[in-house]
């Protein structure tokens, strides 16, 4: 079994899977952030019920009188949403492990210490690529790492998308007035949602310039009875709502970087929902044996290559991030309204 030429990967595809989703997730504020849980379904498309109920407010009669109907019927619709295929294949060959040592050892390789770093590297690209796609779900149009527009939730729902400007450049405005505009809107389109606030991911440039902004730093001043604070960036709260510097790249598969928010712009979304608004759909990896059963977002299949020349790993994830009240969503963006 220890010999080259007879060496095979002692683990079903079953178990690569499993152990492949039991590494530590390395990367994703969003999902930490407890946005997006996984739902597995058993089929390839999502299907997304829509309910706009209106409960309004019983008018007064005479008692006695005949009473009146109440409760409206609820409007009802279903939206299917196809669920993304992101595949992948790697080789892991001798020449990966032949004369190489482990990471600051003198020891050489071994097959298996080689198999389990492929594996750790491989779950850090799914985890980077589910972020990336969290991340732009958050901002209304989910996108793949060609760029390329899978699915855009304002126009799946018939939302004009909320765009709102902090001219942070005026020092006579006060950014406050803008923190309850997107307070306000969410309020008004909860439509049986709850929420117990707001928050803003932000690129670098707009936290600086906001916690530069002169009535800001009065408000934060006395807020911290004039005592010098360590990096607020992560978590700054002002007029209600929580802002957090996201300060991250990732490379795309044309070999060009793009940050995950781009300068000058935030991304503001309720915090504290009860009602499952946020999801992401894993869905049946394309194998035969996962045909109609509840989906893994990670799923790994090995084939030992002939003559012991190396293993191969088929990787996939079939998983959509969706939020599927895009007219809670609000682009922030700095500077002044063109309007």
């Amino acid at each position: 079994m220890n010999d080259i030429n007879t060496w095979r990967w002692p683990f079903t595809n079953a178990e690569t899977t499993e152990a492949v989703n039991l590494l530590p997730n390395v990367y994703g504020k969003i999902g930490g952030l407890g946005l997006f849980p996984v739902d597995a379904i058993s089929s390839t498309v999502a299907r997304v019920d829509i309910k706009d109920g209106t409960v309004s407010v019983m008018g007064a009669s005479d008692r006695g009188a005949p009473p009146n109907q109440t409760l409206s019927r609820d409007e009802e619709g279903i939206k299917l949403v196809q669920v993304p295929h992101f595949p992948g294949r790697d080789r892991l060959t001798p020449d990966d492990i032949q004369d190489k040592f482990l990471f600051g050892t003198n020891s050489l390789r071994t097959v298996q210490s080689a198999a389990n770093d492929f594996l750790a590297k491989l779950r850090m690209q799914h985890d980077i690529t589910l972020e990336y796609l969290r991340m732009t779900a958050l901002k209304g149009q989910l996108r793949d790492g060609f760029g390329k527009l899978l699915l855009d939730s304002y126009s799946l729902f018939g939302v004009t998308k909320k765009i709102v400007y902090f001219d942070l450049a005026n020092d006579a405005v006060n950014p406050r007035t803008k923190t309850y505009e997107i307070l306000r809107y969410m309020e008004d389109n909860l439509r049986g949602e709850t929420m117990t606030g707001a928050r803003v991911e932000v690129a670098p440039d707009f936290m600086d310039t906001l916690i530069d902004h002169p009535m800001v730093r009065e408000a934060f001043y006395y807020a911290s009875a004039g005592r010098n604070v360590d990096d607020v960036r992560k978590n700054f709260s002002y007029g209600g709502v929580t802002f957090s510097e996201y300060n991250a790249s990732v490379s795309l598969r044309d070999g060009t970087s793009a940050r995950l928010i781009e300068p000058g712009f935030g991304h503001a979304f309720p915090v504290g929902m009860t009602q499952g608004t946020d999801k992401t759909y894993a869905a049946p990896a394309h194998r035969m044996g996962a045909v109609n059963r509840p989906g893994s977002l990670i799923d790994v299949s090995v084939l030992d290559l002939d003559h012991g020349s190396g293993i191969e790993f088929d990787h996939q994830m079939n998983g959509l991030p969706i939020f599927r009240r895009p007219a809670l969503l609000v682009e922030c963006r700095k500077g002044a309204d063109p309007g």
